[in-house]
């Protein structure tokens, strides 16, 4: 009989044997959504904290408001199961629309009256595709530390793990996301990272990284 063990945090405690799923310790009457094999669902614990139902496939995570609350650790540690939320939280992106019509030029020109104000030279402003914004206040927050060429990025914690996130900039357009998460010694990547590269960063560190191009 198939019987997995599921890792919690804040009392959290589960288990998994054959398809059937048990948890407890959790929020009474909240939402919460499990992560499985290919799949996801979402559910409501009861009055105690508690729920019991059928997973479809191996469970990965169980997360509530995009935080891993439980993990199986045959399959993803905690860090790994909180990058898996966070790349799942960005959607594929969207297919490039058409060029708007070429309006006709204008024939006749008007200039700005001569001010003699001192000039004042400004970088236009950064623009985020919508699917890609909610990693920006890292980047307005953090010191930048140029850990990957041509990407900027920032060092951050996730579920006490050491990571990393960064962008790729096209003009003055996000076109590329970077995640990654620093690697613990193996040279094989961990269960639950299937996608992320090993690649050595530019202060020497080992990291698993996927990044997203062509947003």
């Amino acid at each position: 009989m198939t019987y997995v063990r599921l890792t919690g945090r804040n009392g959290a405690f589960g288990w998994q044997r054959e398809g059937r799923v048990t948890l407890g310790g959790l929020r009474p009457r909240q939402a919460y959504g499990l992560l499985c094999d290919g799949c996801a669902m979402d559910f409501q614990s009861d009055s105690q904290g508690a729920w019991s139902g059928q997973g479809k496939g191996a469970v990965l995570c169980v997360f509530r408001g995009g935080q891993a609350v439980l993990w199986n650790e045959n399959r993803v540690n905690q860090a790994g199961a909180q990058s898996l939320l966070t790349a799942r939280q960005v959607p594929p992106p969207m297919p490039p629309t058409p060029p708007p019509p070429e309006r006709p030029k204008e024939k006749a020109i008007t200039y700005r009256p001569i001010s003699d104000a001192p000039p004042v030279d400004a970088l236009p402003a950064l623009r985020w595709p919508e699917h890609a914004a909610q990693l920006r206040p890292y980047f307005d927050s953090l010191r930048p530390c140029g850990l990957f060429p041509g990407w900027r990025t920032v060092r951050t914690r996730e579920a006490g793990m050491p990571c990393c996130f960064g962008y790729h900039a096209q003009g003055d357009r996000v076109d590329g996301l970077l995640y990654g998460v620093q690697a613990r010694g193996s040279m094989l990547p961990p269960k639950g990272l299937q996608g992320y590269s090993y690649e050595r960063a530019a202060d020497g560190q080992g990291y698993w990284v996927l990044r997203q191009t062509g947003l």
